[in-house]
């Protein structure tokens, strides 16, 4: 290939000239070019990062749900606590007797039914840890469910008593105060949080027996 030195230069001088082809200086420019522009060897765009960090945001914004919900949640299971025990609307035993709190049997069975209450949300809240879905921050979701649940339980104590003062009218104290609709035993108000606790240890040791079933065998 005729280079432009041979065009232009004199016809004495044309072997002094020297000869360099336009495909090296292209290869050339083309090679420093491609060398100072980046390869992107990840084979994606470069906002991914930030859109895996903005995935990994809600997850964190929903972990105090684990709290904030069964403390609302207690509201209603003090609500359920007046109509379903003994002393309150006395619709789980049905038995005229308990309708109201004069009847000293009647306290226990009102203790037991607000354990109760607390005993299927405690144990269903730590079936939902349990999940594969919430394998992150396991050690903060119990820790914030066992917070909730607690505040729960007192909620649900204070609404129970709430309700019936407010629904039944005032009752005569006089021969004992637990003739009012309350609670005797204040150790109920631990089964809520003591239950999810005790359930969800449970099943973390189930859980890690069968992870480790396969690789014993």
């Amino acid at each position: 290939m005729t280079s432009y030195g041979e065009l232009y230069a004199p016809a004495g001088r044309q072997h002094a000239v020297p000869t360099t082809d336009m495909t090296t200086s292209d290869a050339a420019s083309g090679a420093q070019t491609g060398a100072e522009e980046p390869i992107n060897t990840h084979g994606g765009d470069k906002p991914k990062a930030g859109a895996a960090r903005h995935r990994r945001r809600p997850g964190t914004r929903h972990l105090w749900a684990w709290a904030v919900i069964p403390a609302v949640g207690g509201i209603a299971v003090g609500v359920a606590w007046w109509l379903l025990a003994p002393g309150g609307r006395n619709l789980l035993s049905g038995n005229p007797a308990f309708g109201t709190g004069a009847d000293p049997a009647s306290w226990l069975p009102r203790d037991l039914t607000l354990a109760a209450l607390f005993l299927l949300p405690g144990c269903f809240t730590a079936v939902l840890l349990d999940g594969r879905q919430y394998q992150r921050h396991p050690v903060w979701r119990l820790l914030l469910a066992v917070i909730g649940s607690a505040t729960g339980a007192a909620l649900a104590w204070g609404t129970g008593v709430l309700v019936g003062h407010w629904w039944a009218g005032p009752v005569d104290t006089s021969a004992n105060p637990s003739i009012a609709f309350s609670l005797r035993s204040w150790t109920v108000l631990l089964v809520w949080p003591g239950s999810l606790a005790l359930s969800a240890f449970i099943l973390s040791l189930m859980g890690a027996g069968r992870a480790q079933g396969p690789d014993a065998a």
